[in-house]
């Protein structure tokens, strides 16, 4: 019997099933080389409300967002007398140095705008959190001005010896990265599509810096800065050059129907709470083909070094609901923080299917604190399970408004704001010499 088992397979099969298999596998890759190119922004310095831009000039190669970065260094600047003087300090409470990014905009070199990101602090800060382990953030979020405690709002840029120069003390510069593919949705696609060259060439990035009140943490008015000083900022793209076959293919393709991109990206509103009121209903009117989730923030207080602006209030919701037109994604109106907590970390799929992996850095004594949310998911199906991109969510229109209904337990003491965000599926297609956006 065993002798007929034998025969029956050819010798190539024989060899890979016992392990004795030292041929070299065929070339399957369609690359010619892989490098790491350095972009410039038109200055090399900038200060808060500046805007900074940057052309990327990568010419006919492809660009894997997920391993580019964008670097920069930040040093504080406080005025005082000339002399001797305690040297700025500051930190990023429940943020990091993304806290310093008020504005992201992407368009074409054809002028198409293909994502604007406002208020990216504040959605940074929270989707980060959701959507990163704990164990990314107290490693590779340490680039980005993260504690390493995930904890602890005081942490402090490290300063060494404080330069007087003149009227000005300035701390030491400190060097951050963060990550292309967490810095703009149209970088992180749908995380296995690199970004073309009819996208990439020319693609113009433009950050808006923010206010010092509200992008940094110092209550201690002796150390406190008064700016700070944006330096060394460039992009470093990782480019890949295609064989000259699948580029002319490519760009037939490109120039015929025109290459389609499809990334999730992000549209918010502002709302204000007023004091001595308790009740806030939200409407986003933006219309979409596919909403995905969507979640809302609750802050209170003047922007101030004081203040943590990137942390949420503590959850004090009586009642959340969310509808969408004539839907209910929860059918009953969600009364406690337990439930609030569950259906927050459904809607971000953090570790509700798989009790093994998955698990983001925010734990219900945290959600209870400073990172509390009121969040939904607009997911048609779970196709999630089958692991397959989620791309099932609900279409939103003017007689099709998504929008939320928040009752605090208690009237709020002072005046607040409402942050709203719904993610949806953008689609970009790509030609020759323009590009169209579809949401």
């Amino acid at each position: 019997m065993e002798g007929k088992e034998s025969s029956s397979m050819n010798v190539v099969q024989q060899r890979s099933l016992n392990g004795v298999e030292y041929e070299m596998l065929p070339s399957t890759s369609v690359a010619v080389s892989r490098t790491q190119e350095r972009q410039f922004f038109q200055k090399s310095q900038y200060k808060p409300l500046e805007e900074s831009l940057i052309d990327l000039n990568t010419g006919a190669k492809y660009i894997n967002c997920r391993r580019s970065y964008l670097t920069f260094s930040v040093a504080l600047s406080k005025t005082v007398a000339v002399g001797d003087a305690p040297s700025p300090k500051a930190g990023f409470g429940k943020g990091s140095v993304a806290n310093l990014i008020r504005r992201v905009v992407v368009t074409t070199r054809s002028g198409v705008e293909l994502c604007r990101t406002e208020d990216f602090n504040i959605l940074s800060a929270k989707t980060m959190r959701y959507g990163c382990s704990r164990e990314y953030l107290e490693q590779f979020g340490e680039l980005m001005g993260y504690s390493p405690s995930l904890s602890s709002t005081t942490d402090e840029f490290p300063v060494l010896d404080p330069a007087v120069v003149g009227p000005t003390t300035l701390s030491d510069k400190r060097q951050f990265i963060i990550p292309l593919a967490l810095l703009s949705p149209i970088f992180k696609g749908d995380g296995k599509t690199l970004l073309p060259p009819q996208a990439s060439a020319g693609l113009r990035i433009q950050i808006t810096w923010e206010s010092v009140a509200r992008g940094l943490l110092q209550d201690d008015p002796s150390t406190a800065p008064t700016t700070y000083l944006i330096d060394n900022i460039s992009v470093m793209a990782s480019t890949t050059t295609m064989v000259d076959s699948w580029q002319k293919a490519l760009n037939e393709e490109s120039a015929a129907e025109g290459l389609t991109y499809t990334f999730p990206t992000w549209y918010n509103t502002v709302s204000t709470m007023p004091a001595q009121t308790d009740r806030i209903n939200i409407e986003q009117r933006k219309a979409v083909a596919r909403a995905l989730k969507a979640f809302a923030v609750y802050t209170v207080g003047a922007d101030s070094l004081a203040t943590d602006n990137m942390a949420s209030e503590d959850y004090t919701w009586e009642r959340v609901e969310w509808r969408l037109g004539s839907l209910y994604p929860t059918q009953q109106p969600i009364t406690n923080s337990a439930e609030a907590y569950f259906v927050a970390q459904n809607a971000w799929d953090g570790g509700i299917l798989d009790c093994k992996a998955g698990i983001n850095a925010v734990s219900f004594r945290a959600f209870e604190g400073k990172e509390s949310i009121a969040a939904v998911t607009l997911e048609r199906s779970d196709i999630r399970i089958n692991g397959v991109l989620n791309i099932s969510g609900l279409s939103t229109n003017n007689s099709r408004v998504l929008s939320v209904d928040l009752k605090l337990a208690t009237p709020a003491a002072a005046q607040g704001r409402v942050y709203t965000f719904m993610n949806h599926v953008s689609m970009a297609k790509f030609f020759l010499d323009n590009a169209s956006l579809s949401i």
